[in-house]
């Protein structure tokens, strides 16, 4: 069974291909985001039970290591977007089965309390809008 660290080999060529091109544009080229998503290295912490990698913080560091080898930015995008999915164990269980179960949904950001989150509906969806200052 390949490990993470043979997955991140499998992409690193698509990584270092775009890396260029996300130091020009400032954020990681759409090809990048993909081979990172489908590599699962986007949501490292997310328990099993929902679907996620469940990967030991010793194999997430190597593992966001080898990605920044290939490209610094996208190495940085993986560690923040996988230790924002940790959240995931937190969460009720129907909501993060709700979030994090899709494999395709990338969260990042931090954990402090510096905006609020209002109840809201937008074109009849219902939901959350998340104000303040980061």
């Amino acid at each position: 069974m390949p490990t993470l660290l043979d997955t991140v080999a499998d992409i690193a060529e698509v990584i270092e291909a775009h890396a260029d091109e996300a130091e020009q544009d400032r954020r990681l080229p759409a090809g990048t985001v993909a081979a990172l998503v489908d590599a699962d290295l986007m949501r490292m912490c997310v328990p099993a039970v929902y679907g996620g990698p469940e990967v030991a913080p010793p194999e997430m560091i190597e593992a966001i290591s080898a990605v920044a080898h290939a490209d610094g930015a996208a190495g940085w995008c993986s560690m923040i977007a996988s230790t924002t999915s940790s959240l995931s164990a937190y969460l009720p269980a129907e909501v993060a089965a709700r979030i994090y179960g899709d494999p395709s949904v990338v969260t990042g950001g931090v954990f402090a309390p510096n905006g609020a989150a209002h109840e809201d509906s937008v074109d009849d969806v219902n939901g959350l809008r998340v104000t303040g200052r980061w």
